[in-house]
């Protein structure tokens, strides 16, 4: 749901040319340009942008429970980050704490290794992926709210 409302937010302010609009005391009739919006994230214009690493988004990738599927706002997520990421990612599977722990960390590592293929298919480098299962939960809890964010793939930037 957070990510349907990011894209939404992104997609509500993108603007793809300026605005023409009419000066409301001026001359009558007077036009001018001016932006109508801020500038869209290059992945919805489909065009490529110079970027550097504090221009891109390393939020984690959040799945749907018992899977490794992404759907088309993860999509949309990791073809911007592969555009604008600089450097090589490291990317860390997570699941919530249902199902077994042999399980978790099999489904935590194809998580993983889903984005890190969904990634290197769109040119960027990807430095490993690891699933660690349920054992590191960002969120506190016996409930979906916490178990939704704990189903993610956190993507990383290496240091030197």
């Amino acid at each position: 749901m957070k990510q349907l409302a990011l894209v939404a937010l992104l997609l509500a302010g993108c603007r793809h040319s300026a605005a023409v609009v009419h000066a409301p005391i001026a001359n009558v009739g007077e036009r001018i340009q001016r932006p109508a919006a801020p500038p869209c994230p290059a992945v919805f214009r489909g065009q490529a942008r110079p970027a550097t690493p504090l221009q891109c988004d390393y939020q984690p990738v959040y799945f749907a429970l018992d899977s490794d599927q992404l759907n088309p706002l993860t999509q949309a997520q990791l073809e911007f980050l592969a555009r604008c990421s600089m450097g090589a990612l490291a990317l860390e599977g997570h699941a919530d704490e249902r199902g077994t722990e042999e399980y978790n960390l099999q489904l935590s590592q194809r998580r993983a290794d889903v984005v890190s293929r969904y990634l290197a298919a769109l040119g960027a480098r990807v430095a490993g992926s690891v699933g660690f299962g349920e054992s590191r939960p960002v969120a506190a809890g016996h409930e979906e709210l916490a178990w939704e964010q704990n189903r993610r793939v956190e993507v990383r930037v290496p240091g030197p």
